[in-house]
């Protein structure tokens, strides 16, 4: 039984596959800037799409996968907030907790 644990944080988006007793397996690291100038906000669809594309990489990249995988795990950089549609689809930038637009 292997995990795939994903870590979104502030400069990258860090995949890993443990196994049951928490050896790693594979880990991936890709770049994803949340700041732009001096903004916080970023894009929650090309979000979703790189951490996907990670898992793709970090599976591509594992040896055999004796027992699958049996769970996900995700954390992030602290407070962010992505606006929602009545559909529970994004409808604008995800904002971090270090974006200070707000103050300006």
């Amino acid at each position: 039984m292997n995990i795939i644990c994903i870590d979104t944080g502030t400069t990258n988006i860090k995949t890993v596959l443990v196994d049951e007793v928490g050896n790693q397996i594979a880990a991936v690291s890709r770049p994803f800037p949340y700041h732009h100038g001096n903004r916080s906000l970023f894009s929650p669809e090309k979000v979703f799409s790189s951490v996907c594309e990670s898992i793709r990489e970090l599976l591509r990249s594992a040896p055999d996968l004796n027992g699958g995988v049996c769970g996900l795990s995700f954390t992030g950089q602290r407070a962010t907030v992505i606006p929602l549609n009545r559909k529970y689809m994004p409808c604008g930038s995800g904002v971090t907790w270090q974006e200070t637009g707000c103050s300006e």
